[in-house]
């Protein structure tokens, strides 16, 4: 009797093991594919008066997400964060369907092609650039001519 619920105890006590780290290890593949997936977020907010209707834009780094990225942001191809500067945008726009792109230079460029804002909507877009492999110019190098130093 004392032998079988030792076995017991200790059966139960390895069950527990193994399902901590299965549990572990799921959680830390579930949380890999979910940054390689996200290009953007969008969420919708309410705006304290509801007359106005505003727009907040930012950039992270898909690799680390919680690192911002510069960027340039595009609302409607109207050119919004001209400097690149690692700021968020902040942006009272009329009701309306709007097109939003973030871009920089060397990461992959990524569009919102329709976002529809309803006056007395906040809605904040939170764009996650991943890094870009292709070369600056499309032949390489072969437009830039070194002068000799003589």
């Amino acid at each position: 009797m004392e032998t079988t619920k030792r076995r017991r105890g200790k059966m139960q006590g390895a069950n527990i093991y193994i399902f901590i780290a299965c549990l572990v290890l799921n959680v830390s593949c579930f949380g890999q594919g979910a940054n390689a997936e996200k290009e953007y977020t969008i969420k919708f907010y309410k705006s304290k008066d509801n007359n106005s209707s505003h727009l907040i834009i930012d950039a992270y780094h898909l690799e680390t997400p919680m690192e911002r990225c510069p960027a340039f942001y595009y609302v409607n191809n109207i050119i919004i964060n001209k400097e690149g500067k690692l700021e968020t945008k902040f942006l009272r726009v009329l009701p309306g369907k709007f097109m939003i792109e973030a871009s920089f230079i060397s990461k992959q460029s990524k569009r919102i092609k329709k976002l529809n804002i309803q006056k007395g909507d906040s809605i904040r877009v939170v764009f996650f650039l991943k890094d870009d492999s292709s070369p600056l110019h499309p032949n390489g190098l072969q437009d830039i001519v070194v002068p000799n130093k003589e």
